[in-house]
């Protein structure tokens, strides 16, 4: 677990148009701001309640006018528990390149994994272009139900 008073480091958010902030907010159950400094693309969030299980947090930069290639951001742990820097394995940050679009975030989730129980499956999504009515999200890969083939659900 992380402790309060670590520090968590996410570095390599290169491009933005966000000025350097000494309380950038952040929306966390373990803190609510964050030092960001622009030229590196970091934050740096000093823990204000340990972090024992997976947590989100978010907070908000601009992206740049232009066009840009995407960046791979790295994520680490300095105090008393530290975690090396590692790069995270979603690019972001790609303004202007996704044309066709891309997903920012996708999760699923289920009610119940009891055998011939229904099971309400949650599907969560953020895509990277605006999607209108008459888009199609297919979904593929549910295989292994009893719920028979059907054109719509």
């Amino acid at each position: 677990p992380l402790a309060v008073g670590d520090v968590l480091t996410i570095s390599g958010l290169l491009g933005t148009q966000t000025p350097d902030n000494a309380a950038l907010p952040v929306t966390s159950p373990f803190g609510t701001s964050g030092v960001w400094k622009q030229s590196t693309g970091t934050i740096m969030v000093t823990l204000t309640a340990p972090v024992g299980s997976s947590v989100t947090m978010t907070f908000v930069v601009i992206n740049r006018e232009t066009a840009s290639s995407t960046v791979t951001p790295s994520i680490g742990v300095t105090g008393s528990n530290p975690i090396a820097l590692i790069g995270m394995t979603l690019p972001i940050l790609a303004a202007g390149t996704a044309p066709s679009g891309r997903w920012t975030s996708v999760a699923i989730g289920e009610s119940s994994t009891i055998q011939g129980a229904s099971n309400t499956l949650t599907l969560t999504i953020s895509p990277s272009v605006p999607q209108t009515a008459g888009d199609i999200i297919l979904v593929t890969g549910l295989t292994g139900t009893q719920t028979a083939d059907t054109p719509a659900l």
